[in-house]
């Protein structure tokens, strides 16, 4: 096992990893002069394929406010929180192996409930964060609080269960990492067990959304098996996970995630998604859904051939999620404070809303800062350029709309069209060109004929705010999209 690092000094050599440091100002340069192009975008008339269902967040830890989650629109709420130094930093009942899962089965009762109880309200240092944080630094709360929010707007949670964390803890959870032996076994699979039961049948918080694992295939994410051993440990997490759902909520629908891998993950055979494939062959009865982290600046291309994998492997129709990207890395440490990084996570997620790339949900990282680095806000809440770019794609595609292939004149923009549950119809046009603004005509005779809309702007003059209305004149409608900008349109699809 490597040698141990506190986790103040992780967050130390994390802050400096990251190039958080400060430079002196510089005068400011002028604005580069901008040309202004012509173009048009062809909306099909017949549906293309549906959008993204679920689009969300993982966890920050310097913050939470339910009005942030409300305002922004995301459906789904993601924590890498199921370690055991989360919840369980130390045995539970402190004696390591105890009890069995046979004495589990024949009494839960036989669980300390009473650190559970304590562990989901009365963290340590006051929040739920404390582990990744400095005192003072987490935000000061409770896990009842969270949960609890999260229901009652219908947000619907993922939780990661992981032995243990980035930096290895807890300690006393490294013989059982991983669980491959009686001891060991009887452990996780009670804190599976233990979780959730404690937050679905001890407590009615909905949470129904199990990842197994979290980035297996990462050496700096804390698993210490080999690929074999994680596979056993999917088997196993899942047995706790279906006996709770089965003996407690037999009419609760639950979903399970697999491998939850990073990047490519190449496997032991040395196969480019290789852990994916693996997974698809060797547990294919042991989770619902394919899931892993891209942070690529395109990731078009790696969903292609993981539905390709998919394919290959007879299971076309698993959901495929997309658990963490994001502009996070080869974009500066300011990453979540620039235009273009909007203008990235509005090309995303029209990719991952496009047949061919398409994801079933996604989490962005991160919507709350770390002590060390800045996302999409801050932990005095202030909401960054970034928070609206999500805000108006998650307007624009969320939900599992049907969608339209809207093919664009000009390789600067891309654009998808939507037509929501209601009828109305949403145009989102994105060009990513720093100094070429687009004067566009959409031809939307296929859906429409007249009509006026509504309309909104992300760009550095205007953050997803209301930028006049725009209107339909035989079938066509011309708006502008401002250099390294993006327009959404919305009509009213039943006035035709």
């Amino acid at each position: 096992m490597p040698g141990k690092i506190s986790r103040r000094d992780a967050l130390k050599a994390s802050a400096i990893a990251s190039g958080a440091v400060l430079l002196p100002t510089l005068p400011a340069a002028a604005a580069p002069a901008v040309a202004t192009a012509k173009t048009t975008i062809k909306v099909a008339g017949e549906p293309w394929g549906v959008s993204t269902r679920y689009i969300g967040a993982d966890r920050g830890t310097t913050n939470f406010d339910i009005r942030d989650l409300k305002d922004l629109g995301i459906n789904t709420y993601r924590f890498y929180e199921g370690h055991m130094y989360a919840w369980e930093w130390d045995d539970d009942d402190g004696v390591f192996g105890s009890p069995t899962i046979d004495e589990i089965k024949s009494d839960p009762n036989v669980v300390n409930w009473a650190w559970w109880d304590n562990a989901f309200t009365h963290p340590p240092e006051g929040s739920p964060f404390w582990y990744a944080t400095n005192p003072g630094d987490g935000w000061q709360g409770n896990w009842r609080q969270i949960f609890g929010s999260l229901k009652d707007a219908h947000v619907k949670p993922m939780v990661s269960l992981r032995v243990q964390n980035a930096t290895l803890d807890p300690d006393w959870a490294t013989p059982l990492n991983p669980p491959n032996t009686p001891e060991g076994r009887n452990e996780w699979w009670q804190h599976v067990f233990a979780c959730v039961y404690w937050l679905n049948v001890r407590n009615d918080y909905r949470v129904d959304d199990w990842e197994l694992g979290n980035e297996p295939n990462h050496d700096g994410q804390g698993w210490l098996g080999t690929e074999d051993d994680y596979w056993d440990f999917v088997r196993l997490t899942k047995d706790a996970i279906d006996y709770t759902y089965q003996r407690f909520l037999p009419h609760r629908a639950y979903q399970t995630y697999a491998p939850v891998s990073a990047g490519t993950s190449v496997n032991d055979a040395g196969e480019r998604f290789g852990w994916i494939k693996d997974a698809l062959e060797k547990v294919p009865d042991s989770f619902d859904a394919v899931d892993y982290h891209d942070f690529s600046d395109d990731p078009s291309g790696n969903l292609r051939e993981v539905h390709q994998l998919m394919n290959a492997a007879g299971q076309p129709d698993r959901p495929l999620w997309v658990t963490e990207w994001g502009p996070v890395y080869n974009h500066g440490g300011d990453s979540y404070q620039q235009i273009s990084s909007g203008i990235l996570i509005l090309q995303n997620l029209i990719r991952m809303s496009s047949p061919d790339s398409y994801v079933y949900g996604n989490h962005i990282v991160n919507l709350y800062d770390a002590p060390n680095r800045a996302y999409l806000i801050g932990k005095d809440g202030t909401r960054r350029v970034t928070y609206y770019a999500l805000r108006m794609g998650i307007r624009a595609l969320q939900g599992g709309r049907v969608t339209y292939e809207s093919v664009s004149g000009s390789p600067d923009v891309l654009a998808i069209t939507t037509r929501d549950h209601d009828g109305d119809v949403w145009l989102l046009a994105v060009n990513s060109a720093t100094d070429t603004a687009h004067e566009v005509t959409a031809d939307l005779t296929e859906h429409l004929q007249g009509g006026a809309g509504e309309m909104w702007e992300f760009s550095e003059s205007r953050q997803d705010a209301r930028a006049g209305h725009s209107r339909v004149v035989d079938g066509h409608v011309d708006f502008r999209v401002p250099a390294l900008g993006a327009v959404l349109l919305r009509f009213d699809g039943r006035k035709r």
